[in-house]
């Protein structure tokens, strides 16, 4: 167990949860409410998210994870992959989009907010 000071100050008690998960979703929906959730599993999660359709392009983030989580995002499937923050969160870019056959990893920061890098 550690506390962690996020950027704004707030001290959280973080659990290690070590490991690493690979994790197949097919995208869903256009937006955040609508898109396919990635899993909190453990503090570093890869994802290769799959483009469905024009309708069926979104994934979102973990809603429970926890600040230093790791999640990359690896779009297939053809076409470009939109990556949302959870309710109540946010991504430092609004929205991420990832390119087919390019990756995108997302660091949570803070408790609301995540940090792509590409």
């Amino acid at each position: 167990m550690a506390t962690i000071i996020d950027p704004l100050g707030t001290p959280s008690v973080v659990y290690n949860r070590s490991g690493t998960v690979l994790i197949a979703i097919d995208a869903a929906g256009l937006i955040a409410s609508t898109g396919a959730a990635i899993p909190n599993v453990c503090g570093h999660t890869i994802v290769v998210a799959t483009w469905i359709g024009v309708d069926d392009q979104a994934v979102v983030l973990p809603s429970s994870a926890d600040i230093g989580d790791i999640v990359e995002i690896f779009a297939v499937g053809g076409e470009t992959v939109r990556v949302f923050a959870p309710t109540g969160e946010t991504v430092a870019a609004g929205v991420i989009f990832v390119e087919n056959n390019k990756g995108c990893r997302c660091i949570k920061m803070s408790s609301t907010n995540w940090y792509p890098i590409f």
